[in-house]
């Protein structure tokens, strides 16, 4: 007997099950809070270097060398750090993409979180937030002074 849903259909029943949850609108960005409570450490830093680790299906992982300059919240996360994070293949289009970490030399904002892959930013890539004259380069993105205000509201005695 022949199953009612092939494969193929229960495919693409998930890609449209998955397109409307994000059409909806039920997906949203993680907001600040939310981005402090579920951070291990939050620091500004330095990207010192990148290598591939992984490419598939448009995305691209890698490992990112950051010499941190201050440590905002969290664990003391002094020196270096190695960072794993997935981004967009370029020339790979999205609607609203992520910002993707700066290149080498670029100042960063980082939420990160441990994980079996080692430290990763909270939510993936919208744990990153570059810098530029110490302040996001994004307009949705907070300002550094409101992320500071935030962790002394929320997480008094992790602060760093």
């Amino acid at each position: 007997m022949r199953p009612l849903v092939s494969k193929y259909h229960s495919k693409a029943v998930f890609l449209l099950f998955a397109a409307s949850f994000f059409l909806c609108g039920f997906y949203r960005l993680p907001t600040l809070a939310e981005l402090v409570k579920q951070s291990d450490g939050i620091v500004i830093g330095v990207v010192a270097g990148e290598s591939v680790v992984a490419e598939q299906g448009g995305f691209v992982t890698k490992t990112f060398t950051i010499s941190v300059e201050e440590v905002l919240a969290g664990e003391k996360m002094d020196g270096k750090l190695l960072v794993t994070a997935s981004q967009l293949e370029p020339g790979v289009e999205v609607e609203d993409p992520p910002t993707p970490f700066p290149g080498h030399g670029g100042q960063v904002l980082l939420f990160l979180k441990r994980s079996a892959d080692g430290l990763t930013p909270v939510h993936y890539i919208w744990g990153v937030m570059p810098l530029q004259n110490g302040e996001p380069v994004q307009y949705n993105r907070p300002s550094l002074q409101a992320v500071r205000d935030a962790i002394r509201q929320i997480t008094p005695s992790r602060a760093g």
